[in-house]
């Protein structure tokens, strides 16, 4: 090898020590959110400031861009706060906002929103991050935007008005966490959608129609609220839906609410409705409730 190959060599090497260094630079008792099954995340690149969580049971979400950012804000400082009845109602559905925080990750100081951690306290935690509407942009987005989220998922969306960016699944049969991103999701249609939920709610179990029965009548109470709110429009936004894969194995006395929550995440796309129904996403999660009722069912 000549002295310049050496050389070129030895740079490589040392930026690959120095990428392995970046990527474990976390503020204390905080790392990376290894269930995080959509979105930008750790390992889309050493650049790249994905979601993280910490021991006491929240999540850190970054603020990647700053008007996205102060429009979520708002949202959750609105929902925490407001007076107004169906914002009330609104509010259980959401994560807990414990507002914003400044941590020190890969080197350089980043904004994230402080929520309360939805899988906290799972022993085997099996996530599903399902994108609601056939519409995933803002009003007034530009056509390149347009375009670029219309190519997105497009076979689900436009056959059920929702799409499934990833899921992750603790199988009980085999004992291994079964991990599925959004390569997986753009192959999705109608047709295999149900099969796709059996598996995530692992239906060889004999507690896996409790589990989905739980997890439908809280998506049950989400559609009522949706139809009937006239406040926001929301556009590519999620339902995020977990459980505990450990009570398919260990029977509790606790109620199967503490081991099983669906909650609405991702809000930086929020609009006034204007005294009008969000339709987009009313019909997606009426689609998605419809599919999901109907696995449940056969279970």
């Amino acid at each position: 090898m000549d002295r310049c190959a050496t050389i070129m060599e030895a740079r490589k090497s040392t930026l690959f020590e120095l990428s392995k260094e970046i990527k474990s630079e976390f503020p204390q008792n905080v790392k990376p959110l290894e269930n995080q099954v959509a979105g930008h995340s750790f390992k889309d690149g050493c650049s790249t400031i994905g979601m993280l969580k910490d021991e006491e049971g929240y999540v850190f979400k970054p603020i990647n861009k700053p008007e996205l950012g102060r429009r979520e804000v708002l949202f959750y400082e609105t929902v925490m706060n407001s007076e107004l009845e169906v914002i009330k109602e609104l509010k259980q559905f959401v994560p807990e906002y414990l507002g914003t925080v400044e941590l020190a990750v890969n080197g350089t100081n980043a904004q994230f929103l402080k929520l309360r951690n939805a899988t906290r306290g799972y022993q085997k935690p099996c996530v599903m991050d399902v994108k609601i509407g056939r519409q995933t942009w803002e009003p007034g987005a530009p056509v390149s935007k347009q375009q670029r989220e219309q190519a997105k998922y497009t076979q689900c969306k436009q056959q059920c008005g929702f799409c499934i960016p990833g899921f992750h699944v603790y199988n009980t049969k085999s004992g291994t966490t079964e991990k599925y991103g959004k390569d997986f999701g753009k192959n999705l249609s109608k047709e295999n959608i149900p099969e796709v939920l059996t598996k995530f709610l692992n239906s060889a179990s004999e507690q896996s129609k409790s589990v989905g029965e739980e997890m439908l009548e809280q998506l049950n109470r989400i559609l009522s609220w949706w139809q009937y709110q006239r406040i926001y429009h929301i556009y590519s936004s999620s339902l995020l839906l977990t459980y505990d894969a450990e009570i398919l194995r260990t029977p509790s006395d606790l109620p199967l609410c503490s081991s099983v929550r669906v909650i609405l995440i991702d809000f930086a796309h929020v609009f006034p409705a204007n005294n009008t129904l969000d339709l987009n996403y009313l019909n997606g999660l009426d689609s998605f409730v419809q599919i999901f009722s109907s696995v449940v069912n056969k279970l």
